[in-house]
């Protein structure tokens, strides 16, 4: 006996269903996702090979370390700052607030920083542990 597909939108006055999550339409949420993981995935790769070149050390299991489980490692991490990309989707077209906009280009600048000292924060704690072998 087949199932039937439940939606979790938002009921509307008339009893219909709005295809929303978290208030936005599921396509645009699923391409706001999409985008900012690779670009967090992105920053990811980017930022712990060139620090592992700096430190003359890319042929190594912390490189194969920071693509393997990393991407995923990554992934999981930026839940919650897309979860602030999408409230500032919806706070900033409706708002005139001086504050709330220089509050959110100063998260913007955190957004972008966030996986490049995850990146090296986990080669340390890799070559760390590895120290022990």
């Amino acid at each position: 006996m087949p199932r039937e597909k439940i939606n979790y939108g938002k009921i509307l006055r008339n009893n219909t269903m709005e295809n929303t999550i978290w208030g936005i339409d599921k396509a645009k949420y699923n391409q706001m996702a999409s985008s900012h993981s690779k670009a967090n995935i992105f920053l990811w790769l980017i930022s712990g090979i060139v620090y592992n070149i700096y430190q003359s050390n890319l042929v190594s299991l912390s490189t194969i370390f920071l693509i393997i489980p990393g991407i995923f490692i990554i992934s999981y991490a930026s839940i919650p700052t897309f979860w602030v990309e999408v409230k500032k989707h919806q706070i900033v077209p409706n708002t005139n607030n001086v504050f709330v906009l220089i509050l959110f280009t100063i998260w913007y600048l955190i957004d972008l920083v966030y996986p490049v000292i995850l990146s090296i924060g986990y080669i340390l704690l890799i070559e760390y542990i590895l120290r022990f072998f």
